[in-house]
């Protein structure tokens, strides 16, 4: 990752957080690109996110610019901290 759009998917995703795109908002914007932040912060009330907008909003510009492919495999060449099963739900989204 070294040019400016590597670096712009970094901090998106950084904002959104790495398991949260992958367990929350990928899957729901991909079902629904115009699904707002309060039907998912609703369907996911058990999270007690601060940021539901930025976060939305975050990774709607993500499919908007065609770059979820590339913030997925982001995330998964810097899985660290990443619950295997997030990592494997990262990867099957990726080949999708």
């Amino acid at each position: 990752m070294n040019n400016i759009k590597d670096i712009e998917i970094k901090k998106i995703v950084n904002s959104i957080g790495r398991e949260a795109f992958i367990t929350i908002f990928y899957p729901e914007i991909k079902l629904n690109s115009e699904i707002t932040s309060n039907e998912i912060s609703l369907k996911y009330s058990d999270r007690k996110y601060k940021s539901w907008d930025s976060r939305t909003s975050n990774s709607k510009r993500l499919f908007r610019e065609g770059m979820e492919k590339e913030a997925l495999r982001y995330i998964i060449e810097s899985s660290g901290k990443l619950d295997s099963d997030v990592l494997k739900k990262a990867e099957s989204y990726l080949n999708e």
